[in-house]
């Protein structure tokens, strides 16, 4: 090999070394349920920057672990969210280059209010006062509800 072969392959090397640690910085940690101290699966976890946009959003396991990575160095919040599960957001932090930082998500559950839809294809008018529901009802004709 001669020598700028050498210097060549030597920068590429270099590269691949360096690289990976300069978009190295990761947060972990788990989404835990604030009362019981259960882990929560399913919850959206989204990196946001100090102007509020998404740069990086990850899924949390079924035991609540979770591992995101920062684009870069900087000043960034944790949003999470789940059906079931109040919308929190973390404080904002500081990540360093290649550092693995850990960050523990406390969230409260919520009874998720669901819109009840009856529909029928022949009856109108269902009797909706016997049903035990106020506000929280729409009933849809036959007309409707069709999709083509």
């Amino acid at each position: 090999m001669n020598r700028l072969a050498r210097v060549r392959f030597g920068a590429v090397a270099a590269l691949c070394v360096a690289l990976p640690v300069a978009g190295a910085q990761v947060v972990v940690g788990t989404v835990t349920e604030r009362h019981s101290g259960t882990p929560i699966g399913g919850v959206v976890l989204s990196l946001v920057d100090t102007s509020t946009r998404t740069v990086a959003t990850v899924l949390a396991d079924a035991q609540g672990h979770f591992e995101i990575r920062a684009p870069a160095a900087g000043r960034f919040a944790l949003d999470a969210k789940r059906i079931g599960v109040a919308r929190t957001r973390t404080d904002f932090f500081d990540i360093t280059t290649g550092e693995r930082l850990e960050r523990a998500i406390v969230v409260d559950q919520i009874t998720p209010r669901l819109t009840r839809v009856v529909t029928s294809r022949t009856r109108s008018g269902l009797p909706l006062g016997r049903m035990r529901v106020q506000h929280e009802l729409v009933e849809i004709d036959s007309t409707a509800s069709r999709f083509d």
